[in-house]
C-alpha cells in the first residue's frame, strides 16, 4: 500500500477465487480449482488440459513471500466465502457437503473440521468481528435475502459432528460409490454397431454386469449430467477445432481483443391498411452486443404518413462507469380544442409535433448514489388542422437538466419494503429567441419507507417544486398516475399551447380530486400510505376463480399548486363563517393492489375533505406502480 507496487502470485490457467487474508498478512487462503498443481507457473507443457477436472474447487494457501502453496481440502464439495479468525487459527467457510450451503470450521493445524449450522436455507457471504463474538452471513427469509449473526460462533456445538444429508447428495453419493466398484471390476460397456445411439428404444449391452445377452432398452430413461457412458465409436477430431498463435513462447494463453458484434434481442413488426386512416404499423427492434455494452433499440409507429407517426432511435454505451445514452425522436399528437381563431366551431383538431435529439450521462458516486446529465434540443410545433390559414405555433427549445439521486430501498411484492429515495432536479431552458421558451425550474422529491412487519410497510413521500422565468413550467395537481376511468376538472385539459403540451407536468397522486383540480407554476404535496396485505388467497365458489396476494392501502393526501404565493392561502372562512379549504386539496381513502396479466391493477375509493364537508366517493381504476 506504501509503494502502490502491484505483485503477481500466481500466473496460471487455474481459477483463484474469494482471497481471505490471515491476521499475520503472510498467508492469503483462496478457493482454486487446480488440483495438486501447487506451482505458480504452471504451464501447458506440463498440463494435461483435456484431463483436469475443472468442477473441483478446494481451498488452499500461498506464502506470500516464498510463494509456497499448499492445499487444505480434496473433495468434490464446494467451498464459499472463506474468513480466517483473528486467532489465525481456524478457518471458517461455506460448504455443500450435506447437500445445503452450512457454515464450517476447519482447524489448520489438526484438519479437523465441524459443522457451525444445519440450515435448511442456503448460506451465503461470511463476514467475522475482530473479537471473534459474532458471525455475520446472509441467507433466505420469506422470499427475500435478510443478515443475520450467531452470537459467540466457535463456541457453538451442534448435536453430529456431520450433518444429515439431503437425497440429493445421497442418490450422487451413490452413482459414485458404484462407478468405483465398476471401475475396480473393470467393467466395460459393449456398444454394438446397430446400437451405438441411445434414443428411441435403442438397447446397450453389458455382460458383465448384468449377466451374457442380457439387454436393456434405454429408450424411456431421462438421463441427468453425471451420465458419461459414449454413445458412439471413437473418432479422431484432432484437427477439427485446431486453434493456432493463442499462446505465447512460454505457453501462456495471448488474449483478444473484444470484437463487438451486434444480435437482435426483440423484433415485433405488424402492418395493416385502413380506409380512413391509411397505411398503419408498428414496428420495436433491440439489439445488443455479447457483454451487453451498446444497446440500440428502435421503434416506429406508423400513421398516415411520417408527419403524423412516431418513431424514434436511441444507442446507449454502457462498458466504463459512466452511462451514455443517445436518441433522435419524432412524435405526434392529436387535440381536439377550442380555438379564439375559429368562432365557427366550438373545438378545432390541432396536431403537436416534437421532434429533435437528445443525450443523457449518468455518473454512479457509489451503489446508492448518482448524478444525471442530460442535454436536449427539440422542435416542437401546434397546428390547426381544421383552419389551414391559421398559423402555426413552432419553437425551439434547448432543455439541459441536472438530477442528485439517491435509492437505497428494499422491494417488497409490488411496492417499496423499507429504506429511502430522493432526487433533486434542476432543469430549463434559456430564452435564445423569439421563437423559444425561457424559464428555470428546481424539483425535489423524497420518499421513506418503514417496514413494521411482514408485508406491513407506512409509506411517506414529500414533493415539491418551482418554476420562474418568462415562461415558467406549469404544474397540474389531482388525480393519478394511469387512469382508467379518468376525469378532468370542468373537462378541461389544460394544454392552451405547445409549451403546455410539452412541459405541463402532473403532480400525483392526488387522490379525491380530478385531474387539474389545480394547476399553477409552484406545487407542493404530500403523501402518507399505509400498505397492507388484505387477502392472501380467494377462492371464489363455484367458479374455478382464485385470487391470491391482494395488497391493501389506506392513504392521506395533501397538496396544493399557485403562481404566487403571496396570493395564496391555505384555508378562509365561508359564508356560514366555517373553517374551508381554499387554495388546499385534502384527500383520503382505501384500496387495493393485485396484478392481473402481469400488470398491477389499483383500485382506490377516495374523499375529499375542504375541512368543512365531505364530498361523495370518487373512484379510481389506474395500471400503474405505487411511489
Amino acid at each position: 500500500m506504501e509503494t502502490g507496487e502491484k505483485i503477481t502470485l500466481t500466473d496460471d490457467m487455474f481459477t483463484e477465487s474469494e482471497p481471505a487474508w490471515a491476521p499475520d498478512s503472510k498467508t492469503l487462503y483462496f478457493i482454486s480449482d487446480r488440483g495438486d498443481y501447487l506451482s505458480t507457473d504452471v504451464t501447458l507443457d506440463a498440463f494435461d488440459l483435456v484431463e483436469h477436472n475443472f468442477n473441483q474447487f478446494d481451498l488452499y494457501s500461498i506464502n506470500i513471500e516464498t510463494k509456497e502453496i499448499n492445499r487444505l481440502t480434496d473433495n468434490w464439495h464446494t467451498k464459499r466465502s472463506p474468513l480466517v479468525t483473528p486467532d489465525g487459527k481456524k478457518i471458517i467457510y461455506i460448504s455443500n457437503k450435506n447437500g445445503i450451503n452450512n457454515i464450517y470450521a476447519r482447524d489448520l493445524e489438526s484438519g479437523k473440521e465441524r459443522p457451525l449450522t444445519n440450515s435448511l436455507s442456503s448460506i451465503l457471504q461470511l463476514s467475522m468481528s475482530a473479537d471473534q463474538t459474532k458471525l455475520v452471513f446472509s441467507t433466505q427469509f420469506y422470499g427475500g435475502y435478510d443478515i443475520f449473526f450467531i452470537n459467540n460462533p466457535l463456541q457453538q456445538t451442534l448435536d453430529q459432528d456431520e450433518l444429515e444429508q439431503t437425497e440429493f447428495i445421497a442418490q450422487k453419493l451413490r452413482r459414485m460409490e458404484a462407478q468405483e466398484v465398476a471401475a475396480q471390476a473393470d467393467t466395460t460397456v459393449i456398444i454394438e454397431e446397430n446400437e451405438s445411439e441411445l434414443a428411441g428404444g435403442d438397447t446397450v449391452r453389458e455382460p458383465s454386469v448384468y449377466g451374457e445377452d442380457i439387454a436393456i432398452d434405454f429408450g424411456t430413461y431421462v438421463f441427468g449430467d453425471h451420465v458419461t457412458t459414449p454413445v458412439a465409436p471413437d473418432v479422431d477430431v484432432s484437427g477439427v477445432f485446431a486453434v493456432s498463435d493463442n499462446v505465447d513462447e512460454e505457453g501462456r494463453f495471448v488474449p483478444q481483443e473484444y470484437r463487438l458484434n451486434f444480435s437482435p434481442d426483440i423484433v415485433i413488426a405488424n402492418a395493416g391498411y385502413s380506409t380512413f386512416w391509411g397505411v398503419q404499423g408498428s414496428t420495436l427492434m433491440a439489439f445488443s452486443d455479447m457483454l451487453g455494452d451498446h444497446q440500440i433499440y428502435f421503434l416506429t409507429n406508423l400513421q398516415i404518413d411520417l408527419k403524423n407517426s412516431d418513431y424514434g432511435l436511441a444507442y446507449f454505451y454502457l462498458p466504463g462507469r459512466i452511462d451514455w445514452a443517445f436518441q433522435g425522436y419524432h412524435t405526434a399528437r392529436f387535440l381536439l380544442q377550442t380555438d379564439p381563431q375559429n368562432p365557427l366551431s366550438s373545438y378545432s383538431l390541432f396536431r403537436y409535433r416534437t421532434y429533435g435529439a437528445g443525450a443523457l450521462m449518468s455518473r454512479p458516486i457509489d451503489r446508492f448514489r448518482r448524478f444525471d446529465v442530460g442535454l436536449s434540443w427539440f422542435n416542437v410545433s401546434r397546428e390547426n388542422l381544421d383552419v389551414f390559414h391559421a398559423p402555426m405555433e413552432r419553437y425551439t427549445v434547448l432543455f439541459p437538466s441536472v438530477s442528485y439521486i439517491h435509492d437505497n430501498i428494499l422491494w417488497g411484492f409490488i411496492s417499496p419494503r423499507r429504506g429511502s429515495r430522493y432526487n433533486i432536479t434542476v432543469h430549463g431552458s434559456p430564452k435564445l429567441s423569439d421563437d423559444s421558451f425561457g424559464f428555470m425550474s428546481v424539483l425535489a422529491d423524497y420518499r421513506t419507507y418503514t417496514s413494521i412487519g411482514r408485508d406491513y410497510t407506512f409509506a411517506l413521500r414529500f414533493t415539491a417544486g418551482s418554476s420562474f422565468g418568462p415562461n415558467p413550467q406549469k404544474f397540474m395537481l389531482g388525480g393519478v398516475e394511469g387512469w382508467i376511468n379518468r376525469r378532468f376538472e370542468d373537462n378541461v385539459i389544460p394544454i392552451e399551447d405547445a409549451q403546455d403540451f410539452v412541459f405541463l407536468t402532473p403532480v400525483l397522486p392526488m387522490r379525491g380530486h380530478n385531474y387539474n383540480a389545480m394547476l399553477g407554476s409552484n406545487y407542493a404535496l404530500m403523501n402518507f400510505e399505509m400498505r397492507y396485505p388484505l387477502i392472501r388467497y380467494f377462492l371464489g365458489g363455484p367458479l374455478p376463480l382464485a385470487l391470491q396476494n391482494i395488497m391493501g392501502v389506506m392513504f392521506f393526501d395533501v397538496g396544493s399548486a399557485w403562481d404566487d404565493f403571496s396570493e395564496w392561502r391555505g384555508v378562509r372562512r365561508n359564508e356560514f363563517g366555517n373553517l374551508e379549504t381554499d387554495d388546499l386539496l385534502i384527500g383520503t381513502g382505501f384500496g387495493a393492489r393485485i396484478i392481473i396479466f402481469g400488470m398491477l391493477l389499483r383500485f382506490d375509493m377516495a374523499w375529499s375533505y375542504d375541512l368543512d364537508s365531505w364530498s361523495k366517493p370518487k373512484y379510481y381504476w389506474s395500471l400503474a406502480l405505487d411511489f
